[in-house]
């Protein structure tokens, strides 16, 4: 354990956890640049850490800049960084942005009590990374679509009569058009059976979606299978297409989704 000193105002901000004890990369900093990741081996884990100034997340000032987008989203995206460069070097149970710790003491208290679950998320994790899956539905391309599909299927039930066969195609839409929920459900049901054959976890992060965002799904992906993964994922994102249905893939990042945050 490297022996660790902090001043009055500073507090130690951890990254995430490693199993056994390692070396921290080289030339690796954390949110402050001018502040070096330190590692912590204690209970068979090697904890990553910088320190930082506490007011910086306590206090009037630390409440306001957990408000401000911009402050929260640079920190973030170093954090996320850290925990990127340390996957280079084993696999890592991530911590969320934002906890810190007043003494290396309470970080050593912390990883004895948590040990188990700690050691038990590497090891779930092992040899994966967590790949992101997003959808942005466009409803009008779907609906569209799904009449085109109905009528094709269908085409001797329309009226010979142009003007009782357009009522009928409106009151087709009304009906594909209520149902836009339920088919949806069913077509994502259907894409995630596809896309877990080779995975080793999956998690519905469905309650953060955004705006027209209807899909957010996270997948623990081992590197082995990732290839396969990506076949069956490019074969549902032009699927996906001919129904105003764009799959985004995102990382890969370190496993949050499938870790639990070590608490401070």
């Amino acid at each position: 354990m490297q022996a660790i000193q902090l001043a009055p105002d500073e507090a130690l901000y951890l990254y995430g956890f490693q199993s056994g004890a390692h070396a921290v990369p080289a030339n690796l900093f954390g949110l402050n640049e001018y502040q070096p990741i330190m590692s912590c081996t204690h209970v068979g884990l090697t904890a990553y850490v910088s320190k930082v100034k506490a007011h910086d997340f306590t206090g009037p000032k630390g409440e306001a800049q957990l408000q401000d987008v911009q402050w929260l989203t640079q920190n973030a995206q170093r954090h996320d960084a850290v925990l990127e460069a340390l996957m280079l070097q084993g696999d890592v149970f991530p911590v969320t942005f934002g906890s810190l710790f007043s003494s290396p003491q309470k970080l050593m208290d912390t990883m004895l009590v948590q040990r188990r679950m700690i050691a038990n998320g590497l090891k779930r994790v092992a040899g994966c990374c967590e790949w992101g899956v997003q959808g942005i539905l466009d409803r009008a391309v779907a609906l569209d679509a799904r009449v085109a599909e109905a009528l094709q299927q269908a085409p001797s039930h329309l009226s010979e009569s142009p003007g009782r066969r357009h009522l009928q195609v409106q009151r087709l839409r009304r009906e594909l058009e209520r149902s836009t929920d339920r088919w949806l459900a069913s077509q994502m049901d259907r894409v995630v059976t596809a896309l877990t054959v080779n995975v080793r976890d999956f998690y519905d992060r469905q309650r953060q979606t955004v705006d027209h965002q209807v899909v957010n799904w996270a997948f623990l992906v081992s590197r082995q299978h990732e290839q396969s993964f990506f076949t069956e994922l490019a074969t549902q994102q032009e699927e996906a297409k001919k129904y105003g249905l764009n799959l985004i893939c995102k990382g890969p990042w370190p496993p949050y989704s499938f870790c639990r945050d070590a608490g401070a």
